[in-house]
């Protein structure tokens, strides 16, 4: 028998990252902005600026990129499984469970019913692709963030994580007024459209203290998978665990 053709999986993978690659765009320029908005000039924080605000499409082109990352599994499943003998069936999914034990349980039950791929595969997909919570593969985060996009606007928060940056306020006459305030942590969510104001500059602006553009992170907002994550990495490493994930399946269909 013929080795099975993952060409439509694989399209879905590069037009993935085709809007990885956009998303990556829009993160580099959103961050050069904001640094540089927030640069000094002459030991002084230029700080009344309008922030810089994420592109109208940053959440449909995260989206985009976990959809098609996501239906590639879906894709590869079903040719695995007509390999094995299963009929097409528009309802049949590449499958996620709560646990390994409760995603076999339903893989035994599929496979009374004939609509699986076959036990080698389904081994693989239980023990090495693992899509489940615990799963090395993290492709249960992927599963989740692709539910969550079909319900609710993926919006991305900026954060200072682990930068030290010192904001110190000035006073009236423009000199620094002793007052101090150190970025570390999660700072939540932007309103849609509306960008992110990282923190309150004081009615006469602050000297910034730190290096602006290795403390400043887009990362996933709160409540939604991989919360406080930055964005582009999280997403890259996705792209990479469905490539493995592609390979392992095709392995085992072979």
């Amino acid at each position: 028998m013929a080795n099975v053709d993952f060409y439509g999986p694989q399209l879905k993978v590069e037009r993935a990252e085709h809007h990885i690659h956009a998303l990556e765009a829009i993160a580099r320029d959103y961050l050069r902005r904001n640094a540089q908005r927030m640069r000094p000039k002459r030991n002084r924080l230029v700080s009344r600026k309008e922030p810089a605000t994420f592109p109208r499409h940053t959440s449909t082109t995260l989206g985009d990129a976990i959809h098609n990352l996501r239906v590639a599994l879906d894709h590869a499943y079903h040719i695995v499984a007509e390999k094995n003998g299963a009929t097409f069936n528009p309802y049949r999914r590449f499958p996620f469970g709560g646990d390994k034990e409760s995603l076999k349980g339903s893989l035994n039950g599929y496979q009374k019913q004939g609509t699986t791929p076959s036990n080698k595969v389904i081994r693989a997909i239980l023990d090495e692709i693992q899509p489940y919570p615990s799963g090395a593969l993290n492709l249960y985060g992927l599963h989740q963030l692709d539910i969550t996009d079909k319900h609710l606007v993926l919006i991305p928060t900026s954060a200072f994580l682990g930068g030290g940056i010192t904001i110190e306020l000035l006073d009236a006459s423009g000199l620094p007024s002793g007052r101090k305030v150190t970025i570390d942590g999660h700072l939540g969510m932007p309103e849609p459209g509306k960008g992110q104001e990282f923190f309150n500059f004081g009615p006469h602006g602050a000297v910034c203290r730190g290096d602006l553009r290795e403390a400043l992170k887009i990362c996933f907002g709160d409540g939604q998978p991989f919360e406080g994550k930055e964005v582009v990495s999280t997403v890259r490493k996705l792209h990479a665990s469905v490539l493995r994930a592609l390979s392992i399946l095709q392995d085992a269909a072979n």
